[in-house]
């Protein structure tokens, strides 16, 4: 260990020198560990050492190289842009998020080829983390504007999430799949390319005005069992063809 002593003894194990150990190189190769040290004479002043020094590093832009961690903590290497000659990358570092932890958390994890900015813990430079992503010139979000009114969530795949102050929130997808939550006409609006598919045990619909059901093919009405309707008024039935009834009992 740095600033500990060794004692050397002959071969007839006879004290000789004790030495201050100022510098130790380790080596391993397969099951083999091994190392050596240098020293000086125990009575010589050593120069000031401190074992807790570290390097010091402030913040630095970064690209990120790959974000496929192997542990599936949404770590990710970047490269910064003095590795970029040798074209090398750092290890896995830590992305800071704004709530974590086992089995819930906010993950998302920066693309490969975006900028991020990495800091240090304590400005120790072998305590890499990132504090977030950078928009820049080549990679702008495309939701700017005057009044800084609009909060989007847009993933590479095309799916958003879209907040516009005081007017809408909406829900999209890259197939067209659409909620949008209407803030100014009070209104919801869902919709879909193809197929809308409501399942529950018990499914109620209640309009304190009314209600529309409108399809250019077909409707179909099943009930397991009974089918109940309470009309509080008049009723109209318009058939522009045949009808048929059915009744099977009573």
């Amino acid at each position: 260990r740095m600033n500990t002593f060794a004692c050397l003894t002959d071969i007839n194990a006879r004290a000789m020198e004790t030495y201050r150990v100022i510098k130790i190189s380790h080596y391993h190769s397969g099951m083999e560990y091994y190392n050596s040290f240098e020293g000086i004479p125990m009575m010589r002043t050593p120069a000031d050492f401190d074992e807790n020094a570290f390097p010091h590093s402030e913040q630095q832009p970064a690209i990120v190289k790959d974000n496929n961690d192997p542990l599936g903590m949404g770590r990710i290497r970047v490269q910064f842009l003095w590795q970029a000659k040798r074209n090398e990358m750092t290890p896995w570092i830590r992305v800071v998020q704004p709530y974590t932890g086992g089995g819930k958390g906010f993950y998302f994890v920066p693309e490969i080829g975006e900028e991020v900015l990495v800091d240090f813990e304590g400005g120790n430079a072998e305590r890499p983390f990132v504090l977030g992503a950078h928009y820049n010139g080549e990679a702008k979000s495309g939701y700017h504007n005057a009044d800084n009114r609009v909060k989007a969530i847009h993933t590479k795949s095309g799916h958003k999430l879209i907040f516009t102050e005081d007017e809408s929130i909406l829900l999209t997808d890259k197939n067209g799949n659409v909620i949008k939550l209407d803030t100014q006409g009070k209104n919801i609006e869902i919709s879909a390319p193809e197929t809308i598919n409501i399942t529950a045990k018990n499914i109620n619909l209640k309009a304190s005005d009314s209600i529309d059901f409108d399809a250019n093919v077909n409707i179909t009405e099943t009930a397991g069992k009974a089918k109940r309707s309470d009309i509080c008024g008049d009723m109209f039935v318009y058939v522009n063809g045949a009808l048929t009834e059915v009744i099977e009992g009573d």
